[in-house]
């Protein structure tokens, strides 16, 4: 298969610890391992995990949590990958094999779910981690059964709608106070927005601009075909949003002066 370079990943991957001020991320500001123990009440002891290979396909304390979410869902159900690029990667190469899934023609050339439901096992999946991560980290794991006790996963949710929700309306406020030179609309959920500015600048030269002049990182439009478009995220500290957004605006505002001053 033809190897497709990742535009956006390379661009964050080799600046997002190199700025700053990080606006190119999609989610809201993480917990540190001691903030994510505090809100389950518990001592750091708590994490003396063995530092070697665990349940393959995830502790079965996990995988039950995980089920837990799920109606009529068992933890034999349920396979643990390390992130959803090892999820989506397992379900792809066993849906890639010959005969596995087909578009049906009398159906508008839809996918049979049912066949999709037949297509795709646990243990076939499972199967296919032996060649890729063979298990999920050992502290990960841990991590996880932490944060998906009931009462910490409330915390944590109510955590980040706060967040999203004092956030967004820094960004809107901000962005419908530049004088029409934004125009978005609200995102249904999530801690990103994809919003098209009025200005000539290429996206991805004006990225680059707030990279290096203002320590600045922001995912332009041309990653995803479309100049003119920038998405950014709002999910740091509002300290750090409020800060990004006037270096933003600043940059823009020395964009649109030095086009005016050369026509």
């Amino acid at each position: 298969m033809r190897y497709q370079p990742f535009v956006m990943e390379r661009w964050q991957s080799t600046y997002e610890h190199r700025v700053r001020f990080n606006l190119s991320e999609s989610g809201v500001h993480p917990l540190s391992v001691g903030e994510l123990l505090s809100l389950a009440n518990l001592e750091p002891d708590a994490l003396d995990v063995p530092l070697g290979y665990g349940q393959s396909n995830g502790s079965d304390e996990l995988r039950n949590q995980i089920a837990d979410l799920y109606p009529s869902t068992t933890e034999a159900s349920v396979l643990v990958t390390t992130g959803g690029a090892e999820a989506n990667f397992t379900a792809f190469w066993e849906l890639l094999e010959p005969g596995s899934f087909h578009l049906i023609e009398k159906d508008g050339w839809q996918p049979d779910l049912n066949e999709l439901e037949e297509g795709l096992r646990t243990g076939a999946l499972w199967g296919r981690t032996d060649y890729t991560t063979i298990a999920p980290a050992s502290l990960s794991d841990a991590l996880a059964r932490v944060a998906l006790q009931p009462d910490t996963r409330g915390k944590i949710l109510a955590r980040t709608r706060k967040i999203l929700t004092r956030n967004f309306a820094l960004l809107s406020g901000w962005m419908d106070g530049q004088g029409g030179r934004f125009i978005y609309r609200p995102p249904d959920a999530g801690a990103i927005c994809y919003t098209r500015y009025r200005s000539s600048i290429n996206s991805t030269e004006f990225a680059e601009t707030l990279r290096t002049e203002m320590d600045l990182l922001v995912v332009p439009g041309d990653h995803f075909g479309m100049d003119h478009y920038l998405r950014l995220g709002f999910g740091p500290p509002a300290t750090e949003l409020e800060v990004a957004l006037e270096r933003m605006g600043a940059a823009f505002d020395a964009v649109e002066q030095r086009s005016g001053s050369s026509t």
